[in-house]
């Protein structure tokens, strides 16, 4: 049986000129389960942006017993994206379609006090919400790696005071903000991208029992994400992180 789960609204941000297209691999317990592709542009005080993110988890199950499973279902998700950034890389509003054709529109106000959210399907709008807005608030759907990238460039180029970021997580229930906090770690790991040697930087964050362990290179560009206790990785195609030395 398969079900279709919104991964909702992305945020991605960019440092300069339009960047070529961003291709990742992503893998659910170490094995591929899909791919992600956006790209962005620059624009009129800021960015546009497009992704396009398909994937399909599997069922998963308890580690200690292979017969009990968390979830019986495999999930097959395929969202496209359309959405503006500003230039402080905070999200601009825009709006994002699933496999059943309802757009899900995210609409902050001027002074980013306030989101306000929608919904579309086959032409009949649908009811809308407001969902405050705090300082340093993202938008983050799972298993789409320009998420993080934009997290990643907002919390390097324009970070709160004391590194606190809410972020709108996207559910069923509806988007949720949770508290996070952005950890720079003293850490440098090293990794290849086509077979040549970069140097990496690493960062952490996390809420509720997921760790995200984030690597970027000397200009911030992602190359891998790695969710613990979701037991998901966003790979850079063409990137491997090399492995830690005892």
């Amino acid at each position: 049986m398969k079900i279709i789960r919104l991964a909702a609204v992305l945020l991605f941000a960019a440092t300069g000129a339009a960047h070529a297209q961003n291709s990742f691999v992503i893998q659910s317990r170490g094995v591929p389960a899909g791919k992600c592709v956006y790209t962005f542009d620059k624009a009129k005080d800021g960015y546009k942006v497009f992704s396009r993110f398909q994937v399909r988890i599997a069922a998963q199950f308890h580690d200690a017993d292979p017969t009990n499973p968390v979830s019986s279902l495999s999930t097959d998700i395929q969202e496209s994206n359309g959405y503006k950034l500003d230039a402080n890389y905070l999200y601009a509003g825009g709006s994002i379609t699933d496999t059943t054709q309802k757009t899900f529109g995210y609409s902050p106000n001027k002074q980013h006090t306030v989101m306000q959210l929608s919904m579309v399907q086959a032409g009949v709008q649908g009811p809308s919400t407001e969902l405050p807005l705090m300082p340093g608030s993202m938008v983050l759907p799972n298993y789409d790696p320009s998420a993080i990238q934009g997290l990643l460039y907002l919390a390097t180029t324009h970070p709160t005071p004391d590194s606190l970021y809410f972020l709108i997580v996207p559910g069923l229930r509806g988007p949720q903000s949770v508290q996070a906090k952005w950890i720079v770690q003293p850490d440098t790991p090293t990794g290849t991208l086509a077979g040549k040697p970069v140097t990496l930087h690493h960062f952490n964050f996390y809420f509720g029992k997921n760790l995200y362990d984030v690597y970027a290179d000397d200009t911030n560009t992602l190359m891998e994400t790695d969710i613990k206790g979701l037991n998901v990785s966003y790979i850079r195609t063409g990137f491997a992180l090399s492995a830690a030395t005892p």
